[in-house]
């Protein structure tokens, strides 16, 4: 809260719960997916990096990079995965509320 006249506290919400000024209504947890795509892409890149840079290191760092990379990769093919198919359903699911 402020003490001067003409200032507004922005620590608050702006818009009433659950909507965004100016941008079309999402399906429920569509900005999740996208979250947990993005950080799935930005861990399989990360990870794809580690052999790269396992080089420039000493040798038990390298080992380390080296073993770590894969399962990482993996683990982020999981999540992005994870957030196609919910942006996926929660596309269906806006699609099929607009055929109604």
């Amino acid at each position: 809260m402020t003490d001067i006249p003409g200032t507004t506290d922005t620590t608050g919400p702006t818009a009433p719960a659950g909507s965004q000024a100016g941008s079309r209504p999402q399906a429920p947890g569509a900005p999740g997916a996208r979250r947990a795509l993005r950080w799935g892409l930005a861990i399989m890149v990360l990870a794809a990096c580690l052999p790269l840079a396992a080089q420039l290191t000493t040798p038990p760092a390298s080992t380390l990079m080296w073993l770590a990379s894969m399962p990482l990769c993996l683990a982020g093919a999981g999540v992005a995965g994870r957030g196609a198919l919910h942006l996926a359903a929660a596309r269906r699911a806006r699609e099929e509320e607009t055929q109604l």
